[in-house]
């Protein structure tokens, strides 16, 4: 007899893994005034993506807390669209949560993304 596991269809949900990483990380970034002034003082020359200028501690930051078997990604944008010219795998089902971090008059979204490795 031979037992082969059946792939199972993909549900729509965040792996529990997943949704606790991007809660915990987007909790804790919220809550840290070093990071929310970086990002709010964020230039846009950096293009988006999380691993410039005072945003390499958020890079590192988000980097020591990916679930096993995930890669991420971030960016900082001005408006809600995405800024960043980020590459997901297409065979990949790819993971997102965001938050605004606003200090008057700048308003910021910070976007994380997971995907399996």
């Amino acid at each position: 007899f031979v037992i082969i596991p059946e792939k199972q269809a993909p549900t729509g949900e965040v792996p529990a893994q997943v949704k606790e990483a991007q809660e915990y990380i987007l909790d804790e970034i919220s809550l840290n005034k070093a990071y929310r002034t970086c990002i709010t003082v964020t230039q846009s020359s950096y293009h988006g993506t999380c691993s410039a200028g005072c945003l390499a501690q958020l890079d590192t930051f988000l980097r020591a807390n990916i679930p096993f078997g995930y890669e991420m990604a971030c960016e900082v944008c001005d408006t809600a669209l995405s800024c960043a010219n980020l590459q997901f795998p297409l065979d990949k089902s790819v993971y997102t949560d965001s938050i605004f971090i606003s200090r008057q008059p700048v308003t910021k979204v910070l976007r994380v993304y997971f995907y399996e490795k």
